[in-house]
C-alpha cells in the first residue's frame, strides 16, 4: 500500500461504490469509501486523500457544498475533487459544481473502459503536481544565487524586469538593453502565449513548469536552453521568474558522444544480442535494424535461402513507407533477381565484401523492370547508391544484404558493417547446422518415444554410461538426479533377472556377436517393467571389448496384452467347453423329460386308443363309457400340451417375441420368487426401449444369467433388478445383499456365468461392469448407447 495514491470514493449506493473501488485499486490506487459527507470529511482530515470522486447528491450533504469545504481545508487544499451525477447533468449543473472548486465533473453511469482512463488520467494530473511542488520547494531556494540565466518579467505586459550578469553575456545584450525588451525578443515562442494573454494571468502562484526551448541572440543566433517557470510574489506583485540554462555546449558533448557511443557500442551490442538468437529469421531482422541504424532512411533488404526448400525469400526488410507497397514489392523482386543464376551481380553478393554498384537500382533488376521504370523508382524512394554484401563462407548460398542508399555510404561505417555482416554469417551457419542437427534429434526422439525405443552407449574402457531421453523414462529416472554406477543401475534390474543380467555382461565383454535378451525393471516408483535388449559389441585388435550400444524397448505393454490375449483365450475355450456341456446337459435333460413325461403319456394315449378301437369293434361300449374313456384322454393330451410349453419356455420364453421384454422379465421373476426364498424388486422404466429381437433376447439372457449366479452362489435374501432409460442410452443395473466375492475369481475360467454375460454384451458393443467384494453383494450394471440415426 505504501507509495500509492490515495483515492477517496464518496457515494451513497454501496453497490456502484464497492465496483468502481474495485476498478480502482486493480489501477493501483489505495481506496477509501464513504458513504455520506459525514464519513467523507471524516477520512478526508484522517488520510488525507490525494483524489476524491464525490457524489453530488448525499443522503446528509450536497456534494457541491461539501467540495466548497474541503477545499478550504488546509491540509488538503491541493487535493483533486471530481464531482459525479446521474441526475443533474446538464449544462448549468456542470458549470455550477466546477465553480465550486471542483476539478472535474463526470455524468454517471461512466463506463468501465471510460472510468479507468478517467483514474489514469487523474493519477498522471496528481503525480504531474506532486512533482511541481517538489521543484517549487528547490528552485525557491536556489534562485538568489543561481549562477545559469535568470530572468523575471512581468506576466501581464511580459517586460523583462529583471535580468542577471549571466544573462547579459549569454544574449550579448547590456543590462540596460534587456530590460527594454520583451521576453518574446529572446524566447519566440512566447510570441503566441502574449497574443493570448491569459496564459501568465491564469499560471498559478508558486507552480512551476520546465520546457526545453530556443532562445535568440542579440546577433539573431539561436542556441538550446532547458527553462524553469515559475510565478512567485515578489514585494507582493506576481512576477514570473525563468531561469534558464545554456545546452548549446552540452547538445554538442552530446550528439558527439552519442554519435561516438551508438557507433561503437552498436557492433559489440549487436554481436552480443546475435549470440543469443538461435533462429535465422531473428538474426536477419538484428542484423537488419542494426544496419538501418548506421544509415537511417535506408532501404535494406536481407535475403537467405529457407533450410527445408532451399529457396531464397525475404528474411528482414525496412524501407521508406512510401508508394503505397511499391518498396516491398521492389523487394520480391530483387529476391527475384538474387535466386537467378544468370544475374551478372550475383558475384557481389556472394563475394562477403560490401560493394558499391555502379549505375544504382537498374543493374540488380536487370531483366525484370526496365531502365525507365528503376531510375523512377530510384527517385521516388530516394536511392542514389547501392550495395550488396553477401553471406560469406559458402558462395554458394546467395544469402546476403542489400541497401538501397539516399547517399553515399560513409567509408569509415564500411568496415563495422563488414564485420557485422561476417560475424552474423557465421552465426546463421551455426544455427542452420543446429537447426538440422535439432530437427534429426526431434524425429529420433519422437520416433523414440513413439516405439518406447530407447538407446544407450557403454564406454567400458572410460567407464562411462550415456543414455538417450527415452531410456530415462523407461526407467523412471530423472536426468538431472540421476548419477551412472554399474551398481546403481543393477539396483534397478528385477532380483529375479540380476543373474540373468550378470550372464548378459560377461557376453558383453567376451563375445564380439551381437545378441538380444529380455528381463524385468523395478522402477522408483515400484512399477514392474518388461524391458528388450539389442546389444552390439565393438572392440579394439586385441578382442578387448571398447563400448557395447544396445537398444532398449518397454515391451510391458506388448506383455500385458499377450498375457490378456492369453487369458482371454483361455476364458472362451473354458466357455466353449462350458456351453457344449450345457448344451449336452440340456439335450440329455429334454431327451428325458420327452422320455419320462411325453413318452409315458404319449404311450397312455396310444393304449387308449388301441382299447377303444378294440371296443368299438366289439360294440362292447356304451355311450358313458365313451365320454369317459375320451375324457381321460382328454386330459393326458392337455398335460402333454402344458410340459410341451413348459420346455419351450425353458428354451426361448414366448412372451418376450410377443409381449416384450418387460412382461418376459416380470414372468421369470415371478416364476423365481415362487421357488425360492429370495424377494425381488423390480423396476422398468423403459418402455420405448428399441432394441431388435436379437438385442431384448440379449439383455433377458444377461439378466436371467445374473439372476441365476444369484440364486446359485449369493445367499442373497434381497435383488433389485432395474431397467431405465436416460437420454441418449439405457442402463440395466442389479445388485443383491449376497456374500459377494474377490474382483480376482471374475478372472478365473470358472467364472462362466460372467464370463457369458460379458460375451453377449461385447457382441452388441456394449458396457457391462461388474463390482462385488467380499461381504459387500454384487452390482452388476449394463450400459447400452442409443442407436445412431442416419
Amino acid at each position: 500500500m505504501k507509495g500509492r495514491t490515495k483515492l477517496l470514493i464518496v457515494d451513497s449506493e454501496e453497490i456502484t461504490r464497492k465496483a468502481n473501488a474495485a476498478i480502482a485499486d486493480s489501477e493501483g490506487f489505495r481506496v477509501f469509501e464513504a458513504g455520506n459527507g459525514i464519513r467523507c470529511l471524516e477520512i478526508t482530515r484522517e488520510e488525507r486523500p490525494e483524489f476524491i470522486l464525490m457524489e453530488t447528491m448525499l443522503p446528509d450533504v450536497n456534494g457541491v457544498e461539501l467540495c466548497r469545504q474541503i477545499k478550504g481545508m488546509q491540509d488538503v487544499r491541493g487535493s483533486f475533487v471530481v464531482l459525479f451525477s446521474g441526475a443533474q447533468i446538464n449544462s448549468t449543473d456542470t458549470e455550477f459544481g466546477l465553480n465550486s472548486g471542483a476539478d472535474g465533473y463526470l455524468t454517471r453511469p461512466i463506463p468501465e473502459p471510460e472510468f479507468r482512463s478517467w483514474l489514469r488520467t487523474y493519477k498522471r494530473m496528481i503525480t504531474a503536481e506532486k512533482l511541481v511542488r517538489d521543484s517549487e520547494a528547490k528552485y525557491r531556494a536556489l534562485v538568489n544565487r543561481y549562477v545559469d540565466i535568470l530572468i523575471v518579467h512581468n506576466p501581464e505586459g511580459n517586460t523583462i524586469l529583471e535580468v542577471n550578469e549571466t544573462a547579459e553575456r549569454t544574449y550579448g545584450y547590456t543590462r540596460e538593453e534587456l530590460l527594454s525588451l520583451n521576453i518574446s525578443d529572446i524566447n519566440p515562442k512566447y510570441s503566441e502565449i502574449i497574443k493570448d494573454g491569459t496564459f501568465w494571468k491564469d499560471l498559478d502562484l508558486n507552480k512551476s513548469f520546465t520546457s526545453e526551448a530556443y532562445h535568440k541572440r542579440k546577433d539573431g543566433s539561436v542556441f538550446p536552453v532547458d527553462e524553469v517557470i515559475t510565478k512567485i510574489n515578489l514585494n507582493g506583485t506576481p512576477v514570473i521568474l525563468g531561469l534558464y540554462r545554456d545546452k548549446t555546449e552540452k547538445k554538442k558533448a552530446e550528439q558527439e558522444q552519442e554519435l561516438i557511443v551508438r557507433e561503437l557500442k552498436l557492433v559489440n551490442q549487436t554481436m552480443l544480442q546475435a549470440n543469443q538468437l538461435r533462429d535465422i529469421d531473428g538474426l536477419c531482422t538484428l542484423l537488419c535494424e542494426s544496419a538501418l541504424s548506421f544509415n537511417p532512411g535506408t532501404c535494406i533488404l536481407i535475403t537467405y535461402p529457407d533450410v527445408h526448400t532451399g529457396r531464397i525469400r525475404i528474411r528482414s526488410f525496412a524501407a521508406i513507407d512510401v508508394l503505397n507497397g511499391e518498396a516491398d514489392r521492389l523487394a520480391e523482386m530483387l529476391v527475384d533477381c538474387m535466386g537467378t543464376e544468370a544475374n551478372p551481380h550475383l558475384a557481389r553478393y556472394t563475394s562477403g565484401r560490401l560493394e558499391y554498384i555502379e549505375e544504382g537500382l537498374y543493374p540488380l533488376v536487370e531483366g525484370i523492370l526496365s531502365r525507365e521504370t528503376s531510375d523512377e523508382i530510384g527517385k521516388v524512394l530516394g536511392i542514389e547508391s547501392v550495395y550488396c554484401i553477401g553471406f560469406p563462407p559458402d558462395p554458394g548460398l546467395k544469402g546476403g544484404l542489400i541497401m538501397l542508399l539516399p547517399g553515399e555510404l560513409k567509408p569509415q561505417r564500411t568496415a563495422m558493417l563488414e564485420t557485422l555482416v561476417h560475424h552474423f554469417a557465421l552465426l546463421i551457419e551455426q544455427v542452420q547446422t543446429e537447426e538440422l542437427l535439432r530437427k534429426r534429434q526431434s524425429e529420433l526422439t519422437r520416433a523414440q518415444r513413439i516405439g518406447h525405443l530407447g538407446n544407450y552407449e557403454w564406454d567400458v574402457m572410460n567407464r562411462t554410461f550415456s543414455w538417450s531421453d527415452e531410456v530415462y523414462r523407461i526407467f523412471g529416472m530423472d536426468r538431472d538426479t540421476f548419477r551412472f554406477s554399474y551398481a546403481g543401475i543393477e539396483a534397478m534390474i528385477h532380483p529375479d533377472d540380476r543373474t540373468v543380467n550378470a550372464d548378459m555382461v560377461k557376453r558383453m565383454l567376451e563375445s564380439p556377436e551381437p545378441f538380444n535378451y529380455e528381463l524385468r525393471i523395478l522402477r522408483p516408483d515400484g512399477h514392474v517393467r518388461n524391458i528388450f535388449q539389442s546389444v552390439e559389441v565393438s572392440q579394439d585388435s586385441e578382442g578387448k571389448t571398447q563400448k557395447v550400444f544396445g537398444t532398449i524397448q518397454d515391451v510391458t505393454d506388448f506383455k500385458r496384452i499377450e498375457r490378456e490375449l492369453w487369458e482371454k483365450e483361455e476364458q472362451l475355450r473354458a466357455l466353449a467347453r462350458h456351453l457344449q456341456n450345457a448344451r449336452e446337459e440340456q439335450s440329455a435333460y429334454i431327451a428325458r423329460e420327452m422320455h419320462d413325461d411325453l413318452g409315458q403319456s404319449l404311450t397312455s394315449m396310444e393304449m387308449m386308443l388301441t382299447f377303444l378301437e378294440q371296443d368299438l369293434k366289439e360294440e362292447k361300449l356304451n355311450k358313458k363309457e365313451l365320454f369317459d374313456t375320451v375324457k381321460d384322454m382328454r386330459n393326458v393330451l392337455n398335460s402333454t400340451v402344458i410340459k410341451v410349453r413348459q420346455l419351450s419356455a425353458e428354451l426361448k420364453p414366448g412372451v418376450l417375441d410377443s409381449e416384450g421384454l418387460q412382461e418376459a422379465l416380470t414372468w421369470h421373476i415371478r416364476g423365481l420368487e415362487k421357488h425360492s426364498s429370495v424377494t425381488f424388486h423390480f423396476n422398468y422404466e423403459a418402455d420405448d426401449m428399441d432394441l431388435t429381437s436379437e438385442e431384448r433376447i440379449a439383455v433377458f439372457r444377461i439378466i436371467t444369467e445374473s439372476l441365476t449366479n444369484v440364486l446359485r452362489h449369493a445367499g442373497a435374501t434381497d435383488v433389485h433388478v432395474s431397467v431405465r432409460r436416460y437420454t441418449e442410452s439405457y442402463a440395466v443395473i442389479i445388485h443383491d445383499n449376497g456374500k459377494g466375492f474377490c474382483p480376482g475369481a471374475i478372472k478365473s475360467t470358472s467364472s462362466f456365468g460372467i464370463i457369458s454375460m460379458k460375451e453377449r454384451a461385447t457382441a452388441f458393443g456394449w458396457d457391462l461392469k461388474v463390482e462385488s467384494s467380499e461381504g459387500n453383494g454384487t452390482r452388476i450394471e449394463l450400459f447400452i448407447p442409443g442407436r445412431e440415426t442416419g
